[in-house]
């Protein structure tokens, strides 16, 4: 069970946190896509895991990115450096339908996401897609401008020369900068009640919004969210799928006679020694500390909790 949950907590717990960009939620259900669909074959067999089931879960996924979903969503994930060697390790390992998460291709629905940024505007329309398939072709070679991918996307469209990206990267930079998470939208509205307040309900429109955007963007200062991502996370999700491949269902490593088949074979985390354990809740403090943990098992084992007895239920 924790081989089969943890990825999916983690990737929860990261877009949970400040520090999650917004391109990482399409990139997160990606990756739990990837989680269930490259499952050791001794987890399948441990959970009685047949492939109709994995299918299921599957369709699940794509049910549950549909609730909150946008073309934005998909705008963002194909504009971001980080991700783009995981989309091309990826299709090449199963398909380009596999990134779309039972939508239409990424560029489709980036195309989509960019005719609302156009709001009507045919000749601003062409050239935010003439800018934005540039992007997609560049050469990315160690001379590509978006080679340092430890800056947030936010960051590092506002850096490139206008002659490029001129009409697409301050919208871009802008897209990228949405919350992840239902307290970004709750953070604005409890704004506009604090300037839209029942003593100062003579306000006009105007001076409610002008008001809100200063309170907001004041109280988004305040909270000092780091310009870059290296975290243990971020690195994950870039190094997903690596070239050489996932083990296959009949080439696990050999596990110990004495060890749990599950326990010992599977740890998708290994890697980045994500596993160890953090202090903290924030992107690159997804677990709980190991010190924390490893004074509950001095607890349990003395089987006292401030002198008396410690009642199992």
């Amino acid at each position: 069970m924790e081989a089969l949950f943890k990825t999916i907590c983690s990737c929860l717990t990261y877009l949970e946190g400040d520090e999650a960009t917004f391109s990482a939620v399409y990139a997160c259900f990606v990756a739990i896509k990837f989680h269930i669909k490259t499952l050791n074959s001794a987890v399948k067999d441990a959970l009685d895991l047949t492939v109709n089931d994995i299918e299921q879960i599957v369709t699940m996924i794509h049910h549950r990115f549909s609730t909150i979903y946008t073309e934005a969503h998909a705008l963002t994930f194909a504009t971001d450096p980080l991700f783009t060697p995981m989309r091309t390790r990826i299709a090449a390992k199963f398909s380009q339908e596999f990134l779309q998460l039972g939508k239409s291709s990424i560029n489709q629905q980036s195309k989509a996401a960019i005719s609302r940024l156009a709001n009507g505007n045919d000749d601003l329309q062409r050239k935010l897609f003439s800018e934005f398939a540039m992007f997609i072709v560049r050469p990315m070679d160690k001379d590509d401008d978006f080679n340092d991918i430890t800056f947030k996307p936010s960051e590092l469209w506002t850096l490139f020369d206008d002659h490029y990206y001129g009409a697409i990267n301050g919208r871009l930079s802008a897209l990228h900068k949405n919350s992840t998470r239902a307290s970004g939208g709750e953070r604005n509205h409890k704004a506009a009640k604090r300037v839209h307040s029942r003593s100062r309900a003579w306000l006009g429109k105007h001076k409610i919004e002008t008001g809100t955007a200063i309170l907001f963007n004041s109280e988004q200062l305040n909270r000092q969210i780091a310009s870059t991502r290296d975290t243990k996370f971020c690195k994950w999700l870039h190094q997903l799928c690596p070239d050489s491949g996932y083990e296959s269902e009949h080439e696990m490593d050999p596990v110990d006679e004495d060890e749990d088949a599950v326990g010992g074979s599977v740890d998708e985390f290994d890697r980045v020694n994500i596993s160890e354990g953090v202090d903290g809740m924030h992107d690159e403090d997804i677990f709980e500390a190991k010190e924390v943990m490893d004074e509950a098992s001095r607890v349990t084992s003395t089987n006292e909790v401030d002198g008396g007895p410690l009642s199992v239920v």
